[in-house]
């Protein structure tokens, strides 16, 4: 949890969060259903583990709203004001009907979904509804299909 001393600390105090340093921890399934998250200092699911690849995985009807909301992300080129933000290597995960909002309130979402992961198969994003926020998806990875 975030203790208020340090922009680093802040910028890391997400929602739901897997997190892998380097392709280290690896998740052979990753499954993220039907979670609530209001009001999350970064990201309010963040992933940045080895997803896969032998099973299948997802990130599927979340309700997430006014996500990323510290000034400190800013200083991380706001790549984590998003909804989702997808890190590490990735294979055989879908991120699907997901709401994301951002209400307009204090520095929030910029960006509903960031696919910055490499996939190595069958990634997709489809059917995510966002709502306030001005790019609903973002693809700086490779192998990611979006819908």
């Amino acid at each position: 949890p975030f203790s208020g001393e340090r922009a680093d600390a802040d910028r890391f105090s997400v929602g739901i969060g897997v997190r892998g340093v380097e392709d280290i921890l690896a998740v052979s399934s990753l499954n993220v259903l039907r979670n609530t998250v209001a009001g999350a200092i970064g990201p309010c699911i963040l992933s940045t583990a080895l997803v896969g690849p032998a099973a299948l995985s997802q990130i599927a009807d979340n309700d997430l709203s006014d996500c990323a909301r510290s000034r400190f992300l800013v200083g991380a080129g706001n790549t984590l004001r998003t909804g989702i933000a997808i890190g590490g290597t990735t294979a055989n995960l879908t991120v699907t009907r997901n709401r994301i909002r951002a209400s307009g309130a204090v520095p929030v979402t910029l960006t509903g979904v960031l696919t910055g992961s490499a996939c190595t198969a069958s990634c997709s994003t489809s059917n995510n509804i966002v709502s306030g926020i001005d790019q609903p998806a973002l693809n700086p990875g490779t192998g990611w299909v979006t819908n």
